[in-house]
């Protein structure tokens, strides 16, 4: 083969700037591509790879982030490693270099992963983190330069750490302590060691144990006049162990954002401000805002200090010390590394506590805290109860014996089958429907990708070959995390329910009087704790776009599982429901009167979960504590109250625009009714927006107030009591012409005054609008005494029942009633209660409760019902035989498209026989075409329905029934004389001719 022949070859196999630049050597015929060898060399020459790799390894010390995202700046420096050969060392360094002096700033005070994979990983996540924190801020804030930084150093030529400064290094004078010698720096610098205390994890400028320089060793915090803020080293350089005894450590809590810390705070008296660590602020993520005007920073002697200026304040936190005390604070932010949070003379004299200086604790509050800064529960003063942290890091000593309970790897291994096991039962003759695969973005790729290996790896899921197939998609939890849901709404339209109750939280909360501590736990993974009925996993599979998968625990989604689970839970714990346990699903509140009985509760319920099976999440678990989060309550031993983060929400919430948005905020609120008083009337307004009809959902001033007026009475809200049934009741009852409302209260000691228990109210319905004001006065006392049945019933004590109806009282020695009244009066037999009249110038509370309705709505006359009692007749149900519904189960394959899922088809031959059953029937009662179409179409369908009920109900008894239209009523004319003979009378009956 020529040279010529070879190169064209050659030629035909480059591709890109390759091919571009030998094509006008072949096209012009260049004296090159008759010599091989000479074209190769060339070629060679001129996309050398070392030359790319030098053009890399340049580039890769030039790219920056700046402005991009890490994850942007991540690729380009990606692209650029794959054509160099450098070591895992090299690249770190030369990555870390170009990523931005702010995000460095965050980076400073933590341990980065070594390898480069690992470490471009790490800071694609925290810049994430950064990224949506700053995002999901309360309020806007400008992008923040970075804090001060301390001064930079210079390597050394042989590549050791950073020991020459800029600045000349002048250590002071150390009694006892002497020079190295040369030999030994020369060993530390070859081991990386530190020149001061000879340590491997640190250098000698970030040596804990060395003085800094330039700072005064007794000097202490304080303000000056003018802007000049005194900080001394002993909170900002080494303190030794001996200083560190002499120091007052106090427990706090920290919270910011829905995240909490745990941390101590040194008292400090000779400090003039509140003061913490920017390390420590930019390590927990705590927010930072930028000062106005920077203040100057000196030691108490005047000589200055590393960190010259203050320019950064922490955002307003939530501080928590103790039990009770809670405050919100911010701090100023200097280099403290030995005190990372310090509370100066400001923070004592404002809240004037009371030292214990040989406990080093604090025992009591000043007199200004007892109305700011202390909650409302003041009655437990004989409880000795150490600080309970925010979330639980390890288990308590007391239970540590039971600590398999709280094993995350129990949780990961497949349950085995239990007579709990969720059973997926179909409606007859119906079919899980087939769902599409969601679109889903990278992130949610990846999650999803992670989450279905790992439920492999534990034998949660399979993969499937089911007909059945839900879509796969996430939602977002509270915390920021993804959580994987699957849609089963179709598969829940067509399961038949189980009917095991879910507790009444507001009649689960009335069992707690007497208890003054609490422990709440969580379980972790509790529905995947339950297996799904052997046979039923193929219903719940899931399409993804790696795969088919089905379920062999049970998942979130399904209608059932929620009382599948309260069942499992209920039957563990049953011995114990009625005596120091709350259970509502997988939330768990053990309470107790005193710590020592605490302590047995929780271990009986701690041993009962490991028995079955049921493992605790830790780190959501708080132990032993006396305020308590528990479903949108904080309960406390004094009485329980609406959840601050619930009750923001509500203050915050738009004016609803719409249907549906006026509904969710009725929902929401509604949650919370028992603590408003005149809640219905309140929400009269919006509650007659949500009826049908037009024009319903336009705001009017009315409702416009009601809305505003609403959320204002969230915010002054009681504290209810816990109802005690040793105490006696008083029930406060009354009723206007639109409603009805009461108040029960109960008095702790006879010279104590009465605390409400709950608030009750309801408009009235059009029947019992009907009433007469006797009725209405006793259905108020019949509705609050069944609102309250559970605690009022077999009282001890008589239930007082106030009311503004003198004939009330009366009631037990009436004569005559009527069926109502009689039926009432049976009711009323079941309590022990007493009958006080008020009049209704005294009855505020109630009178308030019922009366509020009548300015939205008017009641023109009393009205009374004509139709004797003994005339209403129960209401029926109209069934289907039972062969008529197993021959149309066996012709639902031939059903036509359109069918809608849970409903039976109906052939033509089989239709007559159902508008017979629907119509004909004496329980039907010869309906219209409306009222008849609707009761075939609960449960059967077929596609000219509405065509055939209107050509069948055109009967002889239908049209002799139906009233005539436009019909003339002629007045009948009186008598000239009464007092005459009657002479002719006739009367007759006309109907249209069918």
């Amino acid at each position: 083969m020529s040279d010529k022949a070879k190169v064209g070859y050659l030629i035909n196999h480059l591709t890109e700037k390759a091919l571009l630049w030998a094509t006008p050597l072949w096209e012009n015929k260049k004296p090159i591509i008759y010599d091989y060898e000479g074209f190769t060399s060339e070629l060679k020459r001129t996309f050398d790879p070392s030359r790319r790799a030098t053009n890399a390894g340049r580039s890769l010390f030039h790219i920056k982030q700046g402005n991009k995202r890490v994850a942007d700046y991540a690729i380009e420096f990606k692209t650029l490693v794959s054509e160099v050969l450098w070591p895992n060392d090299v690249l770190t360094l030369a990555f870390t270099e170009g990523l931005n002096e702010a995000f460095m700033f965050e980076l400073a005070p933590l341990k980065l992963p070594e390898s480069l994979e690992h470490l471009i990983d790490f800071c694609i996540a925290m810049d994430d983190q950064i990224r949506e924190r700053r995002h999901t801020r309360d309020r806007p804030r400008r992008v923040l330069p970075p804090l001060p930084s301390l001064p930079r150093h210079s390597s050394t030529s042989g590549g050791s750490e950073n020991e020459k400064t800029d600045l000349p290094v002048v250590e002071p004078m150390q009694i006892g302590r002497t020079g190295i010698s040369e030999a030994e720096k020369a060993h530390r610098k070859e081991k990386g060691l530190c020149f001061y205390c000879a340590g491997a994890d640190h250098f000698r400028l970030r040596c804990p144990q060395r003085p800094r320089v330039g700072r005064v060793e007794h000097s202490r915090v304080g303000f000056r006049t003018g802007d000049t803020q005194v900080v001394g080293s002993l909170c900002a350089s080494f303190v030794d162990n001996e200083k560190k005894k002499s120091r007052i450590l106090l427990p706090i809590s920290l919270a910011w954002e829905g995240v909490h810390l745990k941390t101590e705070a040194f008292l400090d008296s000779g400090a003039s401000g509140n003061f913490m660590d920017k390390n420590f602020a930019a390590k927990n993520l705590i927010p930072l805002v930028l000062r106005e005007r920077p203040l100057r920073v000196e030691a108490i002697d005047g000589n200055p200090l590393a960190c010259p200026h203050i320019t950064h304040d922490t955002v307003d936190v939530c501080m928590k010390i103790g039990v009770l005390h809670q405050e919100t604070i911010r701090f100023q932010i200097i280099e403290s590394p030995s005190c990372p949070v310090v509370l100066g003379f400001p923070w004592l004299t404002e809240h004037n506590p009371v030292v214990d200086w040989v406990q080093r604790d604090i025992k009591c509050w000043g007199q200004s805290c007892q109305s700011k800064c202390l909650g409302t529960v003041n009655v437990i003063g004989s409880l000795n109860i150490a600080t309970a942290p925010p979330l639980s890091t390890e288990v308590p000593e007391c239970y540590r014996a039971l600590k398999e309970v709280f094993s995350k790897a129990r949780t990961e291994v497949l349950p085995p089958h239990r007579p709990y096991d969720c059973a997926i039962d179909l409606l007859p003759g119906t079919m899980p429907p087939r769902g599409h695969v969601y679109p889903l973005s990278q992130r949610e790729n990846d999650i999803m990708e992670e989450y279905i290996r790992e439920n492999l790896e534990r034998g949660f899921i399979r993969r499937s070959s089911s007909p059945a197939g839900a879509g796969f998609f996430f939602v977002s939890k509270k915390e920021g995390d993804l959580r994987p849901c699957i849609d089963y709404r179709g598969l829940n339209r067509i399961t038949i329910r189980n009917a095991y109750p879910i507790p009444l939280i507001t009649e689960l909360f009335d069992r707690l009087k007497g208890a003054r501590v609490y422990t709440k736990l969580d379980l972790r993974g509790a529905y995947n704790l339950v297996r799904v009925k052997k046979g039923d996993e193929w219903k719940t599979a899931f399409n993804t776009r790696s795969g088919h998968y089905e379920y062999l625990v049970m998942p979130f989604g399904l209608c059932n599982a929620p009382a599948v689970f309260q069942d499992l839970i209920n039957d563990t714990l049953r011995e114990f429901l009625q005596e120091f346990v709350i259970v509502y699903l997988d939330d768990i509140l053990i309470y107790s009167p005193d710590m020592d009985t605490h302590h047995v509760h929780v271990k009986q319920v701690l041993k009962k979960l490991l028995k079955a099976g049921l493992y605790c999440k830790l780190e959501k678990c708080l132990f032993d504590i006396i305020t308590v989060q528990f479903l949108g309550y904080i309960i406390t031993p004094g009485g329980f109250q609406m959840d601050p983060k619930k009750l923001s929400a509500i203050l915050d919430w738009p004016l609803p625009q719409g249907l549906k948005a006026i509904q969710r905020f009725l929902g929401f609120t509604n949650y919370y009714r028992r603590f408003i008083k005149d809640f219905s009337a309140l929400v009269a307004p919006l509650t007659a927006m949500t009826k049908k009809g037009v024009g319903n959902q336009k705001w009017t001033p009315q409702a416009t107030q009601a809305f505003e007026t609403l959320k204002q009475a969230f915010t002054t809200a009681p504290v209810l009591r816990h109802p005690d049934p040793a105490l006696p009741f008083q029930l406060e009852v009354d009723a206007s012409e639109l409603g009805l409302g009461a108040v029960l209260s109960q008095r702790e000691a006879p010279d104590k005054p009465l605390h409400p228990c709950g608030f009750y109210s309801r408009k009235l319905s059009p029947a019992e609008k009907n009433y007469d004001i006797g009725n209405r006065e006793l259905l108020a006392v019949i509705a609050a005494l069944a609102e309250w049945r559970y605690l009022l019933e077999g009282s001890k004590d008589p239930v007082v029942i106030i009311t503004d109806h003198k004939n009330l009282t009366y009631i037990g020695d009436a004569k005559r009633l009527n069926s109502r009244q009689a039926r009432w009066s049976l009711f009323l037999s079941s309590f022990n209660y007493v009958l006080t009249y008020r009049p209704g110038s005294r009855n505020i509370k109630a009178d308030a409760l019922s009366r509020q309705y009548e300015s939205y709505e008017h009641n023109i006359q009393d009205q009374h019902p004509i139709v004797p009692q003994e005339r209403i007749i129960a209401a029926t149900t109209i069934s289907v035989s039972s062969p008529l519904m197993k021959r149309l189960q066996t012709v639902q394959g031939a059903a036509p498209g359109g069918k809608p899922p849970a409903k039976l088809f109906v052939p033509e031959n089989e239709r007559e026989e159902v508008l017979n059953i629907y119509h004909d029937n004496k329980t039907s009662g010869h309906m219209g075409i409306t009222k008849t179409v609707s009761s075939i179409s609960k449960l059967l369908w077929w596609p000219t329905l509405r065509r055939d009920v209107k050509d069948y109900i055109a009967c002889a008894k239908c049209a002799q029934g139906r009233k005539v239209q436009n019909s003339t009523h002629w007045l009948t004319p009186a008598f000239a004389d009464p007092r005459t003979t009657l002479v002719t009378c006739s009367h007759g009956f006309y109907s249209r001719a069918t």
